[in-house]
């Protein structure tokens, strides 16, 4: 009787599931033009030598139409960061899956600079277990509409006060979103006015492998053929 041999399948085929193309997941968006005062929630971090702030929706003059109006308030030296937290939306990696990297981007304007190289802090920032993460800093100055975008942020570009990271993984907890606006003076007193628009938080979740999925039916059917090649191999002998 002629012998079959097929065990040499087994380790070959299983080869080729786990060296499929990855799946690329569909990314989560995030963004707000709008900037209705019932989305939107700002916590002082920081404020020493008694600056302030106050924000409000604008509705023309952004980019276009509607955008957050804010302003930072000084009498002498002293300093502030503000956390504006967006509120109708968040992610919960524990439940929709783990952050491969956020894309961020949003438009902003200073208005009134008081003096040649003032400046408005800015970064993109997000919430976790009462916690504020802050990603990479920049400052603007420019009288006139321009756009941030910050590509491929991990949960090691975001980091808090005590050097902290999110959690990202499949185990983090729900994750908010938002952006920091911050202020430092060594004796101004006054206002600045600034504004954002076109606020946009991109999530890109970790894309899951081809294998994952085919590997269980895969495995099943792999499984069939050594018994059949075992059972072929009895009877021949």
């Amino acid at each position: 009787m002629k012998i079959i041999n097929l065990n040499f399948q087994f380790p070959h085929i299983l080869g080729a599931l786990f060296f499929l193309t990855t799946f690329e997941c569909s990314a989560t968006s995030i963004s707000d033009g709008l900037f209705n005062a019932s989305s939107w929630r700002a916590t002082l971090l920081e404020s020493t030598g008694g600056a302030n702030h106050s924000v409000q929706q604008a509705l023309t003059g952004g980019n276009p139409d509607q955008y957050r109006f804010m302003t930072h308030n000084f009498s002498g030296a002293g300093n502030l960061v503000v956390f504006h937290e967006y509120l109708d939306a968040s992610y919960n990696p524990s439940l929709e899956g783990a952050i491969n990297s956020i894309t961020y981007s949003e438009d902003r304007i200073f208005f009134n600079p008081p003096f040649s190289g003032a400046a408005i802090g800015a970064a993109a920032a997000i919430m976790q277990d009462g916690k504020v993460f802050f990603g990479p800093s920049s400052t603007y100055t420019s009288t006139s509409w321009t756009t941030l975008e910050q590509d491929s942020l991990t949960m090691l570009d975001f980091v808090a006060n005590d050097s902290t990271n999110p959690d990202f993984l499949e185990t983090g907890s729900e994750i908010i979103f938002g952006y920091a606006r911050s202020n430092s003076t060594g004796g101004f007193t006054g206002q600045t006015r600034h504004g954002i628009d076109n606020w946009l938080v991109t999530i890109n979740p970790v894309p899951v492998p081809a294998a994952v999925w085919l590997f269980g039916s895969g495995l099943v059917g792999l499984i069939g053929i050594r018994k059949k090649a075992s059972k072929i191999s009895e009877l021949s002998a």
